[in-house]
């Protein structure tokens, strides 16, 4: 019994790991996102690393965001800036929803939107 127990022990720990320094990673078809402090700005990414740099390049710009978080889904909306179609993804159907109104007006956020905000797993 005390074996059996030790083992299952080591199997957790192996399995979640001892340390939380690191938020865990989402589920293969999940989002890194990040959101101003004022709910002005959010964008969603596949993979950490580049939703690192966007928040790097956005905090630059003044307006600071949270760390990146794992997310199942994120809302999003295509465009075709300079011809090339692009999916724009956000945390928040609000958010996604602005992002994409700007763009409508003529913003360069985003390019010309070609379809509405939708959940993306």
């Amino acid at each position: 019994m005390i074996r059996a127990t030790a083992i299952l022990v080591v199997a957790v720990l192996t399995v979640t790991g001892c340390s939380n320094a690191h938020p865990p990673a989402p589920p293969s078809a999940g989002w890194w996102c990040i959101a101003a402090a004022d709910g002005s700005t959010g964008i969603c990414r596949r993979a950490r690393a580049a939703c690192d740099a966007e928040r790097a390049r956005l905090d630059t710009n003044g307006v600071k965001h949270n760390a990146c978080a794992a997310q199942g889904s994120a809302f999003c909306f295509l465009s075709a800036p300079e011809g090339a179609k692009k999916l724009h993804c956000a945390g928040s159907m609000s958010v996604c929803q602005k992002v994409r109104e700007a763009s409508a007006q003529g913003s360069d956020l985003a390019g010309k939107p070609e379809s509405d905000c939708t959940e993306q797993p």
